[in-house]
């Protein structure tokens, strides 16, 4: 039997999304865990937003309707946590939606292992999905509360990695609206990093759950995703504002380096959306030269690792890329470069080795034993290796 004081408390900031809203919330109403309240914060919408969040809000006495002001992200989510009454609070951003199941798995977890948080995966549309190892992490002082942030949100390129983001957990209510507060309202790019830093930092122990009911929806014209020369301000603020948790927890010295090396790497990545060039900056660079010289290559894999890997091997007088492909092969085309095939056009490549230009080691070996058994590749062909962040963390 459900207890109210379990009650969830679910956030929703809306601002002019009107075509993806109504999807977001249905996926929020139809939760199998039944004892929610949903606080929709339209945040000074333009278009008719606001109308379907109170539309909706007729509909299902568990919805609260709050109209403000534009104030930005962080102001809309603060504006629902002062409402939130519930034991546990979520976030879902109004243009993604969940699973039926998403809040009623968290839930679970959360009063099994008595974790502060609990951490999920996330489906992020057209680049498929991404998992998180089940696992309950006690942290009791800030030595082990730093190593967790090393070892799982600041090594990007870690394969323990988990996202910052907000909406892939489920938080007691206690500790997100001590942790968020401290905030900028101001800060509308590297608002998570802030809160997930001090909340790791206010947190005793913390669970990350094998799972993937979020589901993260790339759109033009989102604010992670506009090319403003903004961009820059925003990303200085998060920077001096992560700062100032590490110093108000004394940890500043031991993470200097990595704060450091997060500011280079945030910079490059404004550089490379404002300037709108794919490979304008390589991120991350394929280290085995001296395998590939003079052989003829095909790269699998067509995102951030792909496109450094290919703009890396064209520079290589000794070294020929034969062929590209990529899952996605038919939404993506890059101007002056060879054309993105399906792995079917392996059979008419005559090649030496194929490169998995992937980040995650649990994702190469599906790609690998993908190609093995459906394509019949040889596996003494198939090379991946953890792809070098050029400007990557560092990590003592």
């Amino acid at each position: 039997m459900i207890k109210t004081e379990d009650l969830v408390s679910i956030i929703v900031p809306v601002y002019n999304i009107e075509a993806y809203l109504e999807r977001c919330i249905k996926s929020i109403l139809n939760q199998s865990y039944k004892t929610i309240e949903v606080i929709l914060v339209d945040d000074g919408s333009t278009d008719c937003s606001g109308n379907i969040c109170d539309l909706y809000a007729a509909k299902d006495k568990r919805i609260q309707v709050i109209h403000k002001k534009n104030g930005g992200l962080v102001t809309a989510r603060k504006a629902g946590l002062n409402l939130a009454t519930g034991r546990y609070i979520g976030f879902v951003d109004g243009d993604d939606y969940i699973d039926e199941n998403m809040y009623q798995l968290l839930i679970k977890n959360i009063k099994e292992t008595d974790a502060d948080f609990v951490h999920s995966g996330c489906v992020i549309e057209e680049k498929g999905e991404i998992f998180s190892d089940s696992i309950v992490i006690n942290l009791e002082n800030n030595e082990k509360r730093v190593n967790f942030l090393k070892k799982y949100i600041l090594d990007q390129n870690s394969d323990s990695y988990i996202s910052p983001s907000i909406w892939s957990k489920l938080f007691k209510a206690e500790l997100i609206k001590n942790s968020y507060k401290l905030v900028p309202n101001t800060q509308s790019t590297g608002e998570d990093w802030i809160n997930i830093v001090e909340s790791v930092f206010q947190s005793k122990k913390i669970s990350i759950l094998n799972l993937s009911a979020y589901h993260y929806t790339i759109r033009k014209g989102s604010l992670s995703h506009l090319e403003n020369i903004e961009d820059f301000m925003w990303q200085a603020g998060y920077y001096n504002a992560l700062k100032d948790v590490l110093r108000r927890h004394k940890c500043y010295d031991n993470m200097k380096k990595w704060l450091d090396s997060l500011l280079i790497n945030t910079i490059m990545y404004c550089m490379e959306r404002r300037y709108s060039n794919d490979f304008a900056i390589m991120r991350y660079s394929f280290g085995k030269r001296e395998l590939i010289l003079n052989k003829k290559i095909v790269l699998y894999g067509a995102g951030e690792v792909g496109k450094s890997y290919y703009s890396q091997l064209c520079r290589y007088p000794d070294c020929q890329i034969v062929g590209w492909i990529d899952q996605k092969y038919e939404n993506i085309h890059f101007e002056h470069c060879l054309e993105i095939t399906g792995k079917e056009q392996l059979k008419t490549i005559d090649y030496d080795y194929l490169i998995i230009a992937v980040k995650d080691r649990k994702k190469a070996e599906l790609i690998k034993n993908a190609l093995i058994l459906e394509s019949g590749v040889q596996e003494s062909k198939i090379i991946w290796e953890k792809p070098k962040n050029i400007c990557g963390v560092y990590m003592e």
